[in-house]
């Protein structure tokens, strides 16, 4: 069940309690989109185990997930929209 509490500790997102709950499968599609565009804006979605940056590239493709900058393309190679929703076919389960 996705728990409703804001991931802030101190006015801060909270990512270490956002990844917990993402692999224990209690985040909501806001809250899976909040965590990566987060982890994309930071760069650790780059440093994390590949299935977050799979999920982020997967994410950044359907457009529910913005680059910070234009890096991201020439790092990661997206090219092309994916078809589906990447949330709801499955793409970026933990």
């Amino acid at each position: 069940m996705p728990k409703n509490t804001p991931k802030k500790a101190a006015g801060r997102y909270d990512v270490v309690s956002a990844i917990i709950d993402y692999e224990s499968g209690n985040l909501n599609i806001d809250q899976t989109i909040e965590l990566f565009q987060y982890l994309v804006d930071t760069g650790m979605a780059w440093q994390l185990q590949g299935t977050y940056g799979r999920a982020a590239k997967a994410l950044i493709e359907a457009g529910l997930v913005v680059p910070k900058n234009k890096e991201y393309y020439v790092t990661y190679g997206v090219k092309k929209k994916i078809t589906g929703n990447p949330l709801i076919d499955g793409f970026i389960s933990p």
